[in-house]
């Protein structure tokens, strides 16, 4: 997503450099004054880059949700009931008949958010646990800052 809006601000730069080459042309070609040419390069650029960025990013959207769908229909273990079971030593993932253990040491990045954690184990692979699934407030504060 972040390489996406990247592009998008390389496309709208050269966007505006364009209809700024295209203002300084006809500033020179029909006698504008450079304020007039400025203003209507500005104007035109910021349009044009809305009008290809907002399709864009509602056309990404799209196809994320459809990619996001289909990998859930294909993935027979997500739909499997996820429990975990968190003490000193490690984190405790059982997904019906599977058992994945992380140690604390494994965890190189985690995140708090208002409504979760997001306990990094790989670069792309997370643990997310919600807040409301912990019983009580000090369990959450043992997650946070250990025992």
């Amino acid at each position: 997503m972040g390489n996406f809006i990247f592009q998008v601000i390389i496309l709208s730069a050269i966007i505006v450099l364009l209809f700024y080459k295209i203002g300084i042309f006809l500033s020179f070609l029909f006698g504008y004054s450079i304020f007039v040419a400025w203003i209507t390069i500005i104007l035109s650029s910021l349009l044009t880059a809305s009008f290809i960025t907002v399709p864009l990013i509602l056309i990404l959207k799209f196809i994320l949700r459809i990619r996001v769908r289909k990998e859930f229909q294909s993935d027979t273990q997500i739909r499997h009931d996820l429990s975990y079971l968190i003490s000193e030593q490690r984190i405790h993932q059982k997904r019906g008949s599977s058992n994945t253990y992380f140690e604390w040491g494994d965890i190189f990045k985690a995140y708090e958010h208002k409504k979760m954690f997001r306990l990094y184990v790989s670069r792309n692979k997370a643990i997310l646990l919600p807040k409301r699934f912990f019983n009580t407030n000090k369990a959450i504060e043992l997650l946070k800052y250990g025992p």
